[in-house]
């Protein structure tokens, strides 16, 4: 079995500098907001015909002049939150505190997925093997490996689209694309249901379990983001490329800053032709502004036209060190967090990203310590922010991202973020390299419960949203375990 050294490294290295705040290899890697009401956007066909690119369409008079940080999507109060239905939610404890165990592994758990219908979950591990679990039944559905199928590597991240299938990238370079669960909540187009879970789905000969692979990158894959509403994905790698998948007609864009003459390769080039000294650390896309912003290894913020597949403007040395998160913010605005500790907002409405706002969040300048910034979270008009330090700092935009209190509950670096909405407060969970989960309300800033879900450190947490009541709160650790809180 042929082994990737480069890209294996290439993971230890970046994830072990977050653990281990920039101190060289460390353990495996660690691995929506909610919607607000936006007009009706429909698919247009861009300058290549092969592919179409998303573009929102508008009609009505030019919109007014915005400030340099767009507002929020959506703020939250104390009067906004007092009332809702009669339902326990996320304030209080689970009903079982112990949750139910999903032994999945021997090896670490590194990423997580949830289904849009909030049937299903996936959660990928260092053994090359992806693990399907019912979310109603707490039992395994069927295990994405086989000897001709799956990843030869560490799965690296995952991913479900909007029709159920799921998408997995993995330290092999590979992008595998997995058939949707037998479930009766996917609907055909015709109205009518599929068949449920059969007793052989977790059987390995079955369709269940047979991938498409998509190669395209050389190196590991560090992302794979969907576009919603679509069948079309997006997937980064450490070989510095960008790929803009389209799963109807296997096509593909790739968004390659080291190509001096043009932006775009088109399928059947060398996956080696890319930027390979600077790898793509992470990434997000603005439908509306048509943008595509991807940090790198070097510090260095990338935007690209989706429209063309161009390079539009680059910033260089955006963090003195490593992109390690990046995320969407509004309308105009993106957040990224490095390792160097910091916390950047950037206005990409001029093409090149100008820094709005700068926060030394995760920097203590009376004992010269620095975190790196390992995860990021919208938490409805605020924005958390989970660091190697162990803090979790919230930062309010109306205060130009001022740090309105910062949580030192954790007694190692801080992997994951969840903000989740209740019908009393909104709260936000946070998980750790010490395997606690903390509950607390944003509202009072106070701590309401923690879980010990098991002795790894949780490593991915997802909540379901949808569901009235019995509502799920599922954790991903680094002892190879997952744990479905019912509350």
């Amino acid at each position: 079995m042929y082994q990737y050294p480069a890209a294996r490294n290439d993971l230890k290295r970046d994830h072990g500098q977050i653990q281990g705040q920039g101190q060289g290899p460390g353990k495996p890697p660690s691995s929506f907001r909610t919607p607000s009401p936006t007009p009706p956007r429909r698919t247009v066909v861009c300058a290549h015909a092969t592919l179409p690119c998303v573009r929102s369409q508008a009609s009505g008079a030019a919109p007014p002049r915005k400030s340099r940080v767009t507002p929020p999507d959506m703020s939250f109060s104390a009067r906004s939150h007092r009332a809702g239905v009669a339902h326990r939610g996320f304030v209080y404890p689970p009903l079982n505190p112990a949750g139910d165990m999903c032994d999945a592994s021997d090896r670490p758990l590194l990423c997580m997925s949830l289904s849009k219908d909030e049937t299903e979950f996936v959660v990928g591990s260092a053994d090359h093997a992806l693990y399907a679990y019912s979310l109603k039944t707490c039992k395994p559905t069927r295990k994405l490996y086989t000897k001709a199928h799956g990843h030869i590597d560490w799965v690296s991240c995952v991913a479900h689209m909007d029709d159920g299938r799921i998408l997995s990238g993995g330290g092999d370079g590979k992008v595998c694309w997995w058939p949707a669960a037998r479930s009766s909540s996917f609907t055909m187009r015709g109205g009518g249901s599929m068949a449920g879970l059969s007793g052989q789905s977790a059987t390995s000969g079955n369709s269940l379990t047979v991938s498409e692979d998509l190669d395209g990158h050389a190196s590991a894959v560090s992302k794979i983001l969907p576009v919603p509403n679509s069948q079309m994905a997006f997937s980064s790698g450490y070989d510095g490329l960008i790929k803009l998948w389209n799963m109807k007609s296997k096509r593909t864009l790739t968004f390659d800053a080291g190509s001096a003459s043009r932006g775009i390769i088109m399928t059947g080039d060398s996956p080696g032709s890319g930027n390979a000294l600077d790898p793509v650390m992470d990434f997000c896309f603005d439908e509306d502004k048509e943008q595509l912003i991807s940090g790198t290894r070097k510090g260095t913020c990338n935007v690209w036209d989706l429209q063309t597949a161009n390079q539009v403007g680059a910033l260089k040395a955006a963090h003195r060190g490593p992109v390690s998160c990046m995320m969407r913010w509004s309308a105009s605005n993106i957040v990224t967090g490095g390792q160097d500790g910091t916390v950047k907002v950037f206005d990409t409405r001029r093409g090149i990203p100008l820094v709005a706002h700068k926060v030394n969040c995760h920097i203590d300048p009376t004992q010269g310590t620095t975190g790196a910034v390992s995860c990021l979270e919208k938490a409805g008009g605020l924005l958390a922010t989970g660091g190697g330090d162990n803090r979790v700092c919230l930062l309010d935009p109306r205060m130009n991202f001022k740090a309105l209190h910062v949580f030192r509950n954790h007694h190692a670096p801080v992997f994951s973020l969840k903000y989740t909405l209740a019908s009393e407060s909104p709260v936000l969970f946070t998980g750790a390299g010490d395997g606690v989960l903390h509950c607390v309300n944003l509202l009072s800033r106070q701590e309401l419960y923690s879980l010990q879900p098991t002795q790894g450190a949780v490593r991915a947490i997802a909540s379901t949203t949808h569901l009235e009541e019995n509502k799920k709160l599922v954790v991903a650790c680094e002892d190879g375990k997952a744990v479905i809180f019912t509350f």
